[in-house]
């Protein structure tokens, strides 16, 4: 089930997970703000979120830390090292112990607002039912993952990421317009 997240009332004890998109655009580097035009609507409702039970998983914090170092890899890349397509290069940079500590102060903020951790518990089984879903293309790997452990543990998705738009098993807030077709 997908709601809009604009007409959404939060409930004390609801359990969210707001997916890596929604702390990209809280943390992230200003190009994440600026380059979705839902960004402000999430950020303004962040405050309303605070009252329900904000949670958080592996994946997301792997998924933000990733696309945050990857924006600064890019810029770093631009300004200093145009040749250089590795990103080992970045790292041995003196530039990358000051991101990382960014990032890293960035994704403290975030585990101190959350309420719960939560994660999928894997087994071949479930190894191969995620593989499975994938070769048929309607999520990537992680969204598979995130959406298992919204089902696993009875979590609402908040996310703008449109691939969620035809997951009716899990209960999904946004404010994509296309997934609210």
């Amino acid at each position: 089930m997908i709601e809009n997240l604009q007409r959404h009332t939060f409930r004390e004890n609801e359990k969210l997970l707001l997916d890596a998109n929604i702390w990209l655009f809280a943390f992230g580097d200003a190009t994440f703000k600026y380059n979705n035009k839902n960004s402000g609507i999430y950020l303004s409702l962040l405050n309303k979120m605070a009252n329900s039970k904000i949670c958080i998983c592996l994946p997301i914090i792997s998924e933000f830390i990733n696309r945050c170092m990857d924006v600064q890899w890019k810029r770093w890349k631009i300004e200093k090292n145009p040749l250089h397509n590795d990103k080992k290069y970045f790292r041995n940079d003196p530039d990358f112990e000051r991101t990382a500590k960014e990032i890293a102060q960035d994704t403290e903020e975030i585990l101190n607002m959350v309420k719960c951790h939560c994660d999928s518990t894997f087994d071949d089984a479930k190894a191969r039912e995620f593989l499975n879903e994938f070769i048929a293309r309607e999520l990537d790997f992680n969204d598979i993952i995130i959406k298992d452990i919204c089902k696993s543990n009875d979590l609402i998705l908040v996310t703008d990421d449109g691939d969620f738009k035809n997951c009716s098993d899990i209960t999904i807030l946004t404010a994509n317009s296309k997934s609210l077709r």
